[in-house]
């Protein structure tokens, strides 16, 4: 989708008073929900903190995770493509496609 695509989508969307009032119940609902579950501020402030710790130390470690995971992958029959690019990427999935004779991704 062209940015131009999305922005008129956006703004359709954001006049349709029936689509801003289901999300507004959506919102709220969860809302609701989450307070419901996390209704300790101590508690929900510990579990963010740790959640940004862990995801501290795992970006710190990602080179190596990958690694990790493309062997595991591997030893379950998993084939593994790297892309440094989205075009890159891209031509993988061309590739895969062509080699298999594919008509959908």
């Amino acid at each position: 989708m062209r940015p131009e695509e999305f922005d008129r989508n956006a703004e359709a969307a954001l006049a349709d008073p029936q689509l801003r009032r289901n999300f507004a119940f959506a919102m709220g609902s969860f809302i609701t929900k989450r307070q419901a579950v996390f209704s300790d501020p101590a508690e929900t402030e510990r579990l963010r903190s740790l959640g940004q710790s862990i995801k501290r130390r795992v970006l710190s470690r990602l080179p190596e995770l990958l690694e990790e995971l493309e062997r595991n992958c591997r030893k379950n029959g998993i084939v593994v493509h790297w892309a440094e690019t989205p075009a890159v990427a891209n031509r993988c999935v061309l590739d895969i496609i062509e080699r298999h004779a594919a008509t959908r991704v």
